[in-house]
């Protein structure tokens, strides 16, 4: 039963770690949603042409977005390096941030860009407590399943708690998803769009992998709770044993008082049987004083 146990465990854990690790990592993973565009631009400075080439990438987490841009400036004599990033809290978006020289109000947001700010900010929020709600879980169900290996919670219950914590993990990104305003609706059919990215999809994975796990783990038996059965079953069987029975039987046998001398009683005299085979005598009679025949002897005992 423990090696069975314990097998179960270790596959079944591997299985719940990976999954709540992915889930955990994503959760500060900007790359749920990302966007990228190739620029291409040509100037006169008024002495040279320059062309300007760029890789505009903007991405969003669950609490953060990143904007960076990488390429190169070139003109007839040299090229000239072009990087750099912004990471930022959804809120502190830097265009916003420039115009309007702080944080976005949701609570008084009227213009597109502030509601559609708090919107992902909102939707962010939300899949994040939907996430750490089934990280909590399957926390508690990893420290059951110590328990669990020397047999003291059913399987059951672990494969339970395991698959309850799957589909919290798996609903956490569809209603981020869901709840996320609509990043392409001013962009062009021919121009790049926004794409759901690795933190969204490696979040839906963890799911299965913890179902995997919880079926895993699912197979620990209580085989403690069984032994403890099994020995009051034995308990029973003893007090329904024959020899114990006779030693009660033995027990509840007439003693004698071997005070009182029964001498004075003839050993002819007949006496009346008992349920138990026990011959009985009253002597004298309407006396009070009874007398039981020795089996061994013959003799009158007093009782």
């Amino acid at each position: 039963m423990e090696t069975v146990n314990l097998q179960a465990f270790l596959l079944g854990v591997i299985f719940l770690s990976v999954g709540g690790y992915l889930a955990f990592d994503m959760q500060d993973d900007i790359t749920w949603m990302t966007y990228s565009s190739d620029d291409s631009e040509e100037y006169f400075d008024g002495d040279f042409w320059w062309t300007i080439e760029v890789t505009n990438e903007n991405d969003y987490g669950l609490q953060e977005g990143i904007i960076s841009a990488n390429g190169q400036m070139c003109d007839d004599r040299d090229c000239f390096p072009i990087e750099g990033s912004l990471e930022f809290e959804i809120l502190d978006h830097p265009v916003l941030l420039e115009e309007r020289g702080g944080p976005v109000d949701c609570d008084a947001a009227k213009e597109d860009n502030d509601i559609s700010i708090c919107e992902i900010d909102s939707a962010g929020s939300i899949a994040d407590t939907i996430i750490s709600t089934g990280l909590g879980i399957l926390g508690l169900t990893i420290l059951l399943s110590l328990v669990g290996v020397f047999g003291y919670i059913p399987g059951g219950v672990l494969k339970l708690l395991s698959w309850v914590s799957s589909l919290i993990l798996f609903t956490g990104p569809i209603v981020w998803y869901v709840l996320m305003p609509d990043m392409n609706a001013d962009i062009s059919a021919t121009e790049e769009r926004y794409k759901l990215s690795k933190g969204f999809y490696l979040t839906l994975l963890s799911s299965p992998l913890v179902f995997v796990g919880g079926r895993l783990i699912g197979e620990m038996e209580a085989f403690a709770y069984e032994e403890e059965e099994d020995w009051d079953e034995e308990d029973e069987s003893f007090f329904d044993d024959e020899e114990y029975s006779a030693f009660a039987d033995y027990d509840e046998t007439p003693r004698a008082d071997l005070s009182q001398s029964s001498g004075g009683v003839d050993v002819a005299l007949q006496g009346v049987l008992d349920e138990e085979g026990y011959e009985w005598l009253e002597y004298p009679e309407e006396s009070g004083e009874w007398y039981w025949r020795d089996q061994d002897t013959g003799e009158w005992v007093r009782y």
